[in-house]
């Protein structure tokens, strides 16, 4: 093969190789049809090493046309080899009739392998004639064909090599201009197909870069949009800081909310001179100012916008103009300060819980004394000072229990109640305690079951209606409304009423007078306790805060709203819960009259209130067992199992009250308890497991009414 050019197209080559393959077949199967005969006839004529020759070249021919494996130069020299050889041989020993061979020796050179080795193949031809030319001339046994003078040799030998090198010139110089031929087209294809790759390449890159920017305008139209419909206020200046541009939100939040007008420029947004120079200074150094922009609206409300302002650099390090973006949090903070305020509730109550419980005990003492002294003395001085006492206790109980409305509250006593039949009883008491000024409107139209202590929202609307009565003073006209309206879940939300479990449907009662209102100062710390605005004589400041932790306690929220000299409006929302029944109906309970048939067990560590109760409790017909503590109470029972009723507080050492309720129930499931302490620890225990709840200090009659309801009380039955 000439690789004069460098290495043949793969077109050439394969066409080479399928041409070497095609002719060793036809070869072989001419040499077969040619080669059985010489065979013969050699045997015949007695010339057995033509015989092996012939076999030898068939069966070599055979070997490099079907061997697999064999490189296409090693199947080419060897036919080559083969084809010389067999010339020679014949020339040797058949005669002139041998130059076939040798002809077809430079034309396959030049077919398979190229010019040059054509070349070889002819010199090496030219070579051999020559020899056996000159062989024959020096009288050698030689058989050359007859042909006896050299002369006559020569002009055969020149005759066949003009004829061997036209053949294998041709051969070679049309395969030379094949072989340019195929590798031009092929550059020319090559060329091409880099063309259209490069092309296809372009056009890649061309839509690729249509399609981004195609994204990147579609990218700046959805940011323009969003800019635009952003719920924050985005305002953009120029480098002098001329306003430029504005999204909808200025108008709403700015211009109309806060009434603030339009401006030319950007720090004319902030009414603070301090702040214009804050933000001027900060901008010049090229950083972000961030800050809170406090703005009153017109009615009066103050709002707060979280701001921030950068400068826009370009590339080439210039400013090219301010984005000043401003959110409104004035809600957040709301919220921030309600959920604070529902912490410090909290904490106060943990202080007032463990303050009342001690005080109440001995609170309890005193008052059991004073009723047992004013039973005893027949002194109408000693009877009307006892009368003093408890007067003086059930005052400092009330303030006591004002106290603990922050404390961790039990469910002991809540009670499924309707809102509204609980809002018109409590309205019907509440209208000879305001000032005959004030007229009440209502709208009760909506009703809803909640899960709360009657007493609880007797003392919400009472606290409530007196905070209003005093806002309204002698106003002819002043007015003081009551409605309510259910709630779905899916109009709550959780940003709004973070205290909520906004899953649920609630009722909303809504309280609102035409008083002067609360001034914007005052309206996040109007649920603080002690906090009032009147004359230390006309109120402690708890009426709002107990408001706040009973509506807390009941899984609520209050909230307030009001405008100076309009008049305030309070909105309390609660949980609805499924109808289970009402407040049992006034005048089921046993009277006091009747005679005491019950026998008692009183437990409870204060001597003194031990003491006294049990006297009481015994003249008044009962049969009455104490103890200091749970241990003690577990060794009367074990003795005196026909115990009715059983009085015990909660906290007391070693044994808890709930501790020895549990273990007096597995002895008797359905005996009746009466709990009775200065706070409630509700863990373990529930309505449907304690007859009721006696919270110290109490009185005589208040003890006898709880166990008489305690005796016909029967256990919940486990469903």
């Amino acid at each position: 093969m000439d690789d004069r050019d460098g290495p043949a197209p793969e077109g050439l080559d394969a066409w080479r190789e399928q041409l070497l393959a095609t002719t060793l077949r036809i070869v072989l199967v001419l040499g077969v049809l040619v080669g059985v005969p010489s065979v013969v006839f050699a045997v015949v004529v007695d010339e057995p090493l033509i015989a092996i020759v012939d076999i030898a070249a068939l069966a070599l021919l055979a070997f490099i046309t079907f061997r697999s494996g064999l490189r296409y130069r090693t199947r080419a020299v060897t036919l080559l080899a083969m084809t010389y050889l067999l010339g020679v041989f014949l020339l040797l020993s058949v005669g002139v009739v041998a130059q076939l061979y040798l002809l077809a020796f430079p034309v396959f050179a030049a077919v398979l392998l190229g010019l040059r080795p054509a070349l070889v193949a002819l010199v090496l031809n030219a070579a051999t004639l020559i020899t056996a030319g000159m062989v024959d001339a020096f009288d050698t046994e030689v058989y050359v064909g007859g042909i006896s003078e050299p002369l006559e040799w020569g002009l055969v030998v020149l005759n066949f090599l003009f004829v061997n090198t036209v053949m294998a010139v041709f051969c070679a110089v049309l395969l030379e201009r094949l072989h340019r031929s195929l590798r031009d087209e092929h550059a020319i294809t090559a060329s091409i197909e880099r063309q259209r790759a490069d092309l296809a390449a372009t056009n890649r890159d061309l839509e690729r870069e249509v399609d981004e920017r195609a994204r990147a305008e579609m990218a700046v139209q959805r940011l323009a949009i969003a800019v635009a419909q952003a719920r924050d206020v985005i305002v953009i200046g120029d480098e002098e800081g001329a306003i430029v541009y504005t999204n909808e939100a200025y108008e709403r939040l700015v211009s109309q909310a806060t009434g603030v007008s339009r401006v030319d420029k950007l720090v004319e947004l902030w009414p603070d001179l301090q702040q214009r120079d804050e933000i001027v200074s900060a901008l010049r150094e090229t950083e972000t100012w961030a800050g809170t922009l406090p703005v009153q609206a017109p009615d009066g409300t103050e709002l707060e916008f979280d701001a921030q302002l950068a400068s826009v650099i370009t590339p080439d390090d210039e400013v090219a103009g301010t984005v000043a973006v401003l959110r409104d949090v004035t809600n957040e903070r709301r919220m921030e300060a309600r959920l604070r305020r529902s912490e410090k509730l909290e904490a106060l109550g943990t202080l007032a819980s463990g303050t009342a419980h001690d005080f109440n005990n001995v609170l309890a003492s005193i008052l059991a004394v004073a009723e047992m002294t004013e039973a005893r003395s027949d002194d109408k001085q000693v009877q009307h000072g006892m009368e003093l006492i408890v007067s003086a206790c059930e005052r400092a109980r009330d303030v006591v229990r004002q106290m603990m409305v922050f404390g961790r509250r039990s469910d002991l006593g809540a009670q499924p109640v309707s809102l509204t039949e609980l809002l018109e009883r409590s309205l019907l008491l509440l209208r000879a305690a305001l000032p005959a000024n004030v007229r009440i409107e209502t709208d009760l139209e909506a009703d809803a079951t909640i899960l709360a202590r009657p007493a609880d929202l007797d003392q919400v609307v009472t606290n409530l209606a007196a905070n209003a009565a005093h806002a309204m003073g002698n106003d002819p006209a002043a007015t003081l409304s009551f409605a309510t309206r259910v709630v779905p879940s899916d109009q709550l939300s959780r940003g709004e009423h973070p205290l909520l479990d906004t899953e649920r449907d609630h009722i909303e009662l809504v309280v609102a007078d035409t008083g002067h209102g609360i001034p914007a100062v005052h309206l996040d710390a109007i649920f603080d306790p002690y906090f009032t605005t009147k004359d230390h004589r006309e109120g402690n400041g708890l009426g709002l805060a107990s408001v706040h932790a009973i509506v807390a306690s009941l899984d609520g929220d209050v909230h307030v709203t009001s405008t100076s000299g309009q008049g305030a409006t309070f909105r309390i929302l609660l949980p609805i819960v499924a109808a289970e029944g009402g407040p049992e109906p006034p005048g089921l309970h046993p009277g006091l009259d009747e005679p005491a048939t019950s026998t008692v067990l009183f437990v409870d560590d204060e001597e003194v209130l031990r003491t006294v109760t049990t006297e009481a409790l015994s003249r008044r017909g009962y049969v009455v067992h104490s103890a200091k503590d749970g241990a003690e109470a577990l060794e009367l029972f074990q003795e005196v199992p026909s115990i009715d009723v059983l009085v015990t507080d909660m906290s007391m050492p070693g044994m808890s009250g709930a501790e020895l309720i549990a273990r007096l129930r597995e002895r008797r499931p359905d005996l009746p308890v009466v709990v009775c302490s200065g706070y409630v620890e509700a863990a373990g225990l529930s309505a449907a497991e304690v007859s009721s709840y006696l919270a110290k200090p109490f009185t005589f009659d208040e003890l006898e009414t709880q166990i008489r309801e305690a005796a016909e009380w029967a256990p919940a039955t486990p469903s």
